[in-house]
């Protein structure tokens, strides 16, 4: 009886084996015919690790080890999970909050910033330091192109692109690049470098840097005032003073602009102050959206919970992109929502 007993365990533990080969074995060539569609809700009852499978056995094949291979085709998912996405109308306003977020400044207390019109915050945007990163400048000049496109007042591409010298110049290098068009940086008032003259041209010529051709053009040229962002205007308002002043009393031929782009405006003061300075100098100030205290504590309350993740706020992290849209609903509902 225990001769019989011993003979039956073996033979039910190899029987097992040989069902759960033939089933794998089964599985397999269902796989490889391609029967059952991927997308099909329990496909993955049939592939599993099927494609992981053969990428593995492919680079075997090829003579790597197969840890080697096993760690190439996880790098592999990696970066098939980060094919880069298009910037459009329907998520550039994500991907800039998501931008923001990851390079918002919080100091304990107020501190100020900004070109002619001081702005007093908690908060810093450094977007200078963002655009260090070129992943970071390339979707960032995407979503600047965007919102040309979007509300852009001109039926073709500007001939020159005009920003401020005190802005943030690797981005609008890489916007007028973009349009494979002339860049022109425009000192400030405040610039040391500024040159005082009474003569125009010389004023324009030295203060407008890279406009050497423009003087002496005998086309009409048309010309684009943006930058990354404002804390008051103050100084895109100056540079379209002064494309004014040059049209009205020279005969240089550059057509000033009625609108001005940027991205987003970092000024807590009132909505309609922000646009009606700009109205009341013929000008549209055209930009995604304005923020102010609440909006930045939320850019960088995203931030933080990042950072207790070990990682980047990131446009590929679903959790990040609805924290991002929580973010819009609350800048759309202190009616600062202008894309």
């Amino acid at each position: 009886m225990n001769n019989d007993f011993a003979i039956v365990i073996p033979n039910c533990i190899t029987g097992i084996i040989v069902v759960i080969i033939a089933l794998a074995s089964l599985r397999e060539i269902i796989a490889m015919t391609g029967i059952v569609k991927p997308e099909h809700k329990y496909s993955w009852l049939v592939y599993g690790k099927y494609d992981q499978n053969i990428i593995i056995r492919a680079l075997c094949n090829l003579g790597y080890s197969k840890e080697e291979s096993e760690r190439f085709e996880k790098d592999f998912r990696k970066r098939a999970s980060r094919i880069e996405v298009s910037i459009n109308e329907e998520n550039a306003p994500i991907y800039l909050v998501i931008l923001l977020s990851a390079y918002i400044m919080k100091f304990d207390k107020k501190i100020q910033y900004g070109g002619n019109t001081l702005s007093n915050s908690n908060y810093y945007i450094n977007t200078m330091e963002m655009t260090h990163n070129q992943e970071n400048l390339k979707w960032l000049t995407e979503i600047m192109i965007c919102l040309l496109n979007k509300k852009g007042e001109f039926t073709t591409k500007p001939d020159v692109f005009i920003a401020p010298k005190g802005g943030n110049p690797l981005f609008s290098q890489s916007v007028a690049r973009r349009y494979d068009r002339q860049l022109i940086l425009a000192k400030s008032k405040e610039d040391k470098s500024r040159v005082i003259s009474d003569d125009i041209y010389e004023r324009f010529s030295a203060n407008f840097e890279g406009s050497w051709n423009i003087i002496n053009e005998k086309k009409e040229k048309t010309c684009i005032v943006y930058d990354c962002n404002t804390s008051g205007g103050s100084q895109l308002l100056s540079i379209v003073k002064e494309i004014n002043e040059l049209n009205n009393n020279t005969e240089v031929k550059l057509t000033p602009p009625s609108s001005v782009y940027i991205l987003f405006c970092v000024d807590k003061q009132p909505v309609e102050e922000t646009g009606n300075k700009f109205k009341d100098h013929g000008l549209e100030l055209y930009r995604y959206f304005d923020l102010d205290e609440d909006i930045k504590k939320q850019l960088h309350d995203l931030k933080e919970k990042c950072i207790k993740e070990k990682r980047q706020p990131d446009f590929y992290n679903k959790n990040d992109k609805k924290a991002a849209l929580l973010i819009i609903d609350s800048i759309k509902k202190k009616s600062k929502y202008f894309f």
